[in-house]
C-alpha cells in the first residue's frame, strides 16, 4: 500500500520513475517468494498442531532478489543530476 501510495504521489507530480518493467518484477517476485517463506511454516497451526521450522532459505531468497533489484535500481540512478 505504501509502495502504491508513493509511486502515485510521484507520477501525480508529473516525476518520471527511476525504475522499468524490471525492477518491478523483480520486486514483485521477491515480494511473494517472502510471503511463500511464512506459508510453508504455517501449515502446521492451520491444523492446529505446532508450527513448522521457519523456511529461513526461501526467505532469504526473496530478501536478496529483492535486495538485488533495489541496489541495481539505486546504483543506476545514482550520481545523475536532477532536472
Amino acid at each position: 500500500g505504501m509502495t502504491a501510495a508513493g509511486i502515485a504521489v510521484l507520477t501525480r507530480r508529473g516525476e518520471r520513475l527511476p525504475f522499468g518493467k524490471g525492477f518491478v518484477l523483480a520486486e514483485t517476485a521477491a515480494g511473494a517468494i517472502i510471503v511463500a517463506a511464512f506459508l510453508l511454516s504455517g501449515s502446521g497451526i492451520v491444523h492446529a498442531g505446532m508450527p513448522e521450522p521457519f523456511a529461513w532459505g526461501v526467505f532469504l531468497c526473496g530478501f536478496l532478489l529483492g535486495a538485488g533489484a533495489f541496489l541495481q535500481a539505486y546504483m543506476r540512478t545514482s550520481g545523475k543530476p536532477e532536472a
